[in-house]
């Protein structure tokens, strides 16, 4: 009801209605004649002027914008026009239901009841005759050009959407394409030279990888021979120490030899004494016993000396052969010592070297880890640009969907 009663709706329906009651109230033969004539005239003028209204401000570069204001003038000329004919048609009820008033007091008849019917029969041929002059063929007209025009700027509206749509969509879809490929092409200068180094520290791996498999079988075999010598250091640390308890054993025996040779020396010189006593006791009764005795005493003493001699060389042979033994000993064990001292220190100088390997390793591995992590963004990345591209395009046509409908609404 809202959009009935617009300024210029309201304007003609109190026009119309003041006319239509000064006819009412005046009641009279001239009324009857000329109100709906005068009623008609009034709805079909505000017909065309809310058309011509519409038309007055239509912008055809602004179909959409102006598309309202040409709609609300064409309401606007047909409810003036309904409410001008109904207001005619309720002088001519009033009349068929109560009939002509009568002629007042010096009032002449004006018009003969022919004059009316001629009138009449004009009046009717005007509305709904068959010329193209009459009401009903101007409101035919009207709302044909109406109908014709509204299809046009329908037409028109549709294309300007379409071609708008087409024209967004195309530029947008460009745009994007160019924002997509520098993107691109940023990443590829970004990571590209991060993926040849990638590749590079791959290829320095495989062969580090080679060069440490040799490294560590050369390292087992290197550990596996210390083993073996520290065996065979340790079985002849055992040898030497059997070794040593011989002679341990033979040293003693040697001693208790030596005393007893030194006893048995002892008791000799004792017995060489008491014989030299008894020689000299003797030497005068027994003159010729003297080569004799001197014979033995000088084996004996020869046996002696030749004991002590032997016994000497015995002993000085033990001695060189104990200091040899000794030394032998000595330096096979400070050998053995260095040895094992230099393989353990070369085994903490390699454990070390690994483990500092270990360390660098663990750096690149790291580093490796965090441009995979950057590569893999970057594929995302990618992929999130190609996914957005995709789905664009229905985007765009619903868009366009939805403009046409809200055209055509």
């Amino acid at each position: 009801m809202a959009a009935i009663f617009t300024p210029e709706n309201i304007v003609a329906f109190l026009l119309i209605s003041s006319f239509t009651a000064m006819f009412h109230l005046r009641w009279d033969r001239q009324s009857i004649s000329i109100g709906p004539t005068i009623l008609t005239t009034l709805g079909i003028f505000f017909c065309f002027l809310g058309i011509a209204l519409g038309l007055l401000d239509f912008d055809a570069n602004d179909v959409k914008g102006s598309l309202p204001q040409l709609l609300q003038g064409i309401r606007t000329a047909f409810w003036a026009s309904v409410y001008g004919i109904g207001m005619a048609l309720t002088i001519k009820g009033r009349r068929a239901l109560f009939g002509t008033p009568a002629l007042r007091e010096g009032q002449t008849t004006g018009v003969t009841l022919g004059d009316v019917a001629d009138q009449l029969a004009r009046l009717n041929r005007a509305i709904a005759g068959d010329d193209d002059s009459t009401l009903i063929s101007q409101i035919k007209l009207a709302r044909s050009d109406s109908n014709e025009r509204l299809g046009r700027l329908q037409v028109s509206f549709d294309n300007f959407v379409k071609v708008m749509a087409e024209a967004n969509s195309k530029a947008l879809i460009e745009a994007l394409s160019n924002i997509i490929n520098d993107f691109n092409n940023q990443l590829k200068e970004q990571f590209g030279e991060n993926f040849k180094q990638l590749n590079s520290a791959v290829e320095k791996l495989v062969v580090w990888q080679a060069e440490y498999k040799s490294q560590l079988s050369d390292l087992i075999t290197q550990e596996t021979a210390t083993r073996e010598s520290m065996k065979i250091a340790a079985d002849q640390f055992s040898t030497v120490v059997k070794l040593s308890e011989t002679f341990s054993k033979t040293a003693s025996d040697l001693s208790t030899l030596l005393n007893s040779l030194e006893i048995q020396k002892e008791q000799l010189l004792t017995l060489l004494r008491l014989l030299s006593d008894l020689v000299k006791e003797a030497s005068g009764a027994v003159p010729k016993i003297e080569p004799s005795i001197i014979e033995m005493v000088r084996q004996i003493s020869s046996g002696v000396v030749d004991s002590q001699k032997k016994l000497t060389a015995v002993l000085e042979e033990y001695a060189r052969t104990t200091k040899e033994n000794d030394q032998t000993f000595r330096t096979l064990l400070k050998a053995q010592m260095e040895a094992a001292n230099k393989d353990l220190n070369s085994h903490i100088k390699q454990m070390s070297e690994d483990t500092k390997k270990q360390v660098v390793l663990l750096d690149k591995a790291l580093q490796d880890e965090l441009t995979k992590s950057i590569e893999s963004l970057g594929k995302q990345l990618t992929a999130l640009s190609q996914k957005f591209v995709q789905d664009y395009t229905p985007l765009t046509e619903q868009l366009r969907k939805l403009a046409t409908e809200l055209g055509r609404r």
